[in-house]
């Protein structure tokens, strides 16, 4: 994921279909739809309100470009935190 990754149209459009199956199987939960209302009134005028998924219309206006734009800006040395865990040697 951090390096030589090549995020292939074809794979960036197979992801945008698995987001809208998983919305719209959260939106036949009744249990799923009233936490998303819940946060929504809680967290308002706060990103904790926002759908966990994102909004579907959202979701197909994200391009590879994009992607690739937000890896390079955000995925460098100093904003990454490596955690290992389990039986390992530090």
């Amino acid at each position: 994921m951090l390096t030589n990754s090549s995020y292939l149209d074809y794979h960036v459009q197979m992801e945008k279909d698995t987001i809208w199956q998983e919305l719209q199987a959260t939106n036949d939960d009744t249990f799923e739809t009233l936490m998303e209302n819940v946060y929504f009134n809680v967290y308002r005028d706060h990103m904790m309100g926002l759908p966990i998924l994102g909004i579907i219309e959202n979701i197909y206006k994200i391009s590879r470009d994009m992607i690739v734009e937000f890896h390079n800006r955000m995925y460098y040395g100093e904003n990454l935190v490596i955690v290992g865990t389990g039986n390992i040697e530090h």
